[in-house]
């Protein structure tokens, strides 16, 4: 249904078109709106399963068709433009007006979008730059199967994506269960008698400290009493000066450091906005814990 709007198409229209040539299938109205973009629009409705060998985010090369294995991050930048719904080709022209798009002839032009989503492996990251065609953005968390062409602009196109099988949980082995050790013994140390149980034995050691404690002790020869020693008072030693704390540096804010520099982000376009997310920071310290340097003015990747 989305992209009959994105063509200008009208959900009564498909209704009246699919009674008159698919009255049976009519009330599936989601599969009467693919086969009417198909067969009238000629629009490309649904992508087959990304399928074939992956390869890491370390591994692309520049303009190799590749498939890769990632897990999504967050959107972090739109590019807006207006273009044909149909072939999706750039217009000078203004929104929902009608032009003529030199390959489908006259057209109500559209605000497209082509949408930049941060992503990675267990190698390093990667921004994936979602065309119009594409449509839906991943949600953030979700681990997606990828087709598309790294750019020299160390974008990686998506040419299609579908969500990822889950990996089976593999069972952990059985602990082989150890024998047990034999009770321990509990004896008394003075008449060697054996208990069951440490209560047994400590009740047992009372009656052997209760006859000690009737027998006379003798008394110890008394010795003068020693004068204790009187030492000057220490004065307490000044507490050592504490090290100024350094606000951390947030997370996010670091991801969007790196955002920035793989989409050559201006400097003060960047420093303006992270600043206003996050008031006092010190951009410079955020770009060094980024590893992004600023040439030309603009954010580049060290």
């Amino acid at each position: 249904m989305e992209k009959l709007k994105q063509y200008g198409v009208e959900e009564s229209t498909v209704d009246e078109w699919a009674a008159k040539n698919y009255p049976d299938y009519k009330s599936n109205r989601e599969l009467m709106a693919k086969l009417y973009l198909a067969m009238v629009k000629g629009v490309r409705v649904a992508e087959p399963k990304v399928v074939g060998e992956f390869i890491k985010v370390s591994e692309l090369t520049v303009n190799v068709p590749s498939r890769i294995k990632v897990v999504v991050v967050q959107q972090v930048d739109k590019r807006s433009y207006v273009g044909c719904p149909k072939c999706l080709k750039k217009l000078q022209a203004a929104p929902n007006t009608t032009v003529e798009c030199p390959r489908d002839g006259l057209v109500k032009a559209q605000v497209l979008e082509w949408n930049l989503v941060l992503a990675g492996d267990d190698t390093g990251e990667i921004m994936l730059s979602i065309p119009p065609s594409v449509g839906r953005v991943p949600n953030t968390g979700d681990v997606i199967a990828v087709e598309g062409s790294l750019t020299e602009q160390e974008e990686f196109t998506v040419w299609r994506y579908s969500l990822a099988e889950a990996k089976p949980v593999e069972a952990k082995p059985a602990v082989e269960a150890k024998p047990m050790a034999p009770a321990a013994e509990f004896k008394c140390p003075e008449c060697g008698k054996i208990f069951k149980n440490q209560l047994g034995l400590s009740i047992h050691l009372k009656t052997h400290k209760a006859k000690e404690a009737k027998a006379p002790a003798a008394k110890p020869e008394a010795k003068p009493e020693a004068k204790p020693e009187v030492k000057p008072e220490a004065k307490p030693a000044a507490p050592a000066p504490k090290p100024e704390a350094k606000p951390s540096l947030p997370e996010e804010a670091i991801s969007l450091a790196r955002a920035a520099s793989i989409i050559s982000k201006p400097y003060e376009e960047f420093k303006a906005f992270i600043q206003g997310k996050y008031p006092g920071i010190d951009v410079d310290e955020l770009l060094k814990a980024a590893g992004v340097k600023v040439e030309a003015g603009v954010l580049k990747k060290l």
